[in-house]
């Protein structure tokens, strides 16, 4: 619950959040399905789903629609990519990666 907290309220998008959240969801998701209703119970699943929503909207504040991108020196190279607004604009490969996989699990179980 903690950690949850902590992620809820930070104020920069950060690649691994949502990734990671989806990761917690499915496994919480098997929790469930192999009859652990116990420890089901203590992960907060509604919390869960909730905090995955608030990520994946906040995780777009660190992408680079037409509107952020046209003010950058290349907006051609960075279109449609996300970055770290916190370190500079940073457009990089293991970004996109992380990204984009938090945002894949989100379609594929939401």
């Amino acid at each position: 619950l903690k950690h949850m907290n902590f992620i809820k309220n930070r104020k920069t998008a950060y690649a691994t959040f949502l990734e990671m959240l989806m990761s917690a969801y499915k496994m919480v998701n098997r929790l469930k399905e192999q009859g652990h209703d116990e420890l089901y119970a203590k992960a907060e699943f509604e919390k869960l789903k909730e905090l995955i929503e608030i990520r994946s909207e906040f995780q777009r504040s660190g992408f680079f629609y037409p509107e952020v991108a046209m003010y950058m020196a290349r907006p051609d190279k960075i279109l449609n990519a996300f970055y770290v607004r916190h370190d500079r604009f940073r457009t990089r490969i293991d970004d996109q990666e992380h990204n984009l996989s938090g945002y894949v699990a989100y379609v594929n179980y939401f």
